[in-house]
């Protein structure tokens, strides 16, 4: 099943009608600031194979480049175990992890370096949750049970993995009693990888989905999405996600 909502170049917006039988015409993007582009309208492209959703182009390149920049300037700031931003101090151990250290024994194969983004920066975080917001709304669109279900994103997880490092065995992301909450996984890549490389892997789908700068997924949490990443052999990869999850409203 494909679903285009609406639709955005660099250079025009262009709303697609399907019911209507046409495109309106595309309107010039001349002088459109951020808060008129991103935050006052919805211009996701959503493509959904498999309860799979992908938006291209979703984020813009420059918010991109600031939250990889926002991860370097974290790392390149550390001191034994403490990290330094905006004047204030974190407790390394607290607000990131080394891949190789989550699980014990090295079991899962996990190698990468991550921050929680939402333990630093409300902004960056605040950004984030917009893009989330109007990629949700038009997933729940298709799924109507979402619409009616209290879920909320709290974890903002941004992930870089070098070259040779990543997650390599299969897994999904509810698994264990700890992460029965979890609805939906969300990604959002941040940097373009090189054809063949780090790509986000579906076992049942069999499906490769390839690291596009400003590319949003969400997919189900559940054991009928187990998935895996992919090596990277020449570049970094930088992504953030997280899950929507189940909320008591009691």
């Amino acid at each position: 099943m494909v679903s285009v909502i609406i639709g955005c170049s660099l250079d025009y917006l262009v709303i697609i009608l399907p019911a209507a039988g046409g495109w309106v015409t595309p309107v010039p993007l001349i002088a459109l600031s951020y808060d008129v582009l991103y935050k006052k309208t919805k211009i996701l492209f959503m493509e959904i194979i498999d309860h799979i959703a992908i938006f291209k182009n979703a984020v813009p390149q420059n918010i991109c480049e600031d939250f990889i920049n926002f991860f370097e300037d974290v790392q390149n700031s550390r001191i034994g175990r403490k990290f330094k931003y905006q004047g204030n101090e974190f407790d390394a151990e607290e607000v990131g992890d080394d891949g190789k250290n989550q699980f014990k024994e090295g079991v899962y194969g996990r190698s990468d370096k991550a921050l929680w983004i939402d333990k630093f920066d409300t902004k960056l975080t605040n950004i984030c949750y917009d893009f989330l917001g109007k990629a949700f709304e038009q997933y729940a669109a298709e799924y109507p049970d979402l619409q009616n279900t209290p879920l909320t994103v709290l974890d903002v997880k941004m992930q870089r993995t070098d070259p040779g490092g990543g997650y390599h065995v299969w897994h999904s992301e509810s698994s264990h009693y700890t992460s029965s909450n979890r609805v939906l996984v969300w990604m959002i890549y941040l940097n373009d990888i090189p054809k063949g490389e780090g790509e986000t892997e579906f076992f049942t789908q069999r499906l490769r989905f390839h690291p596009e700068r400003g590319t949003i997924l969400l997919w189900p949490a559940g054991y009928t999405h187990a998935h895996r990443g992919n090596f990277v052999r020449t570049t970094s990869k930088y992504v953030i996600t997280g899950w929507f999850i189940i909320v008591n409203n009691d």
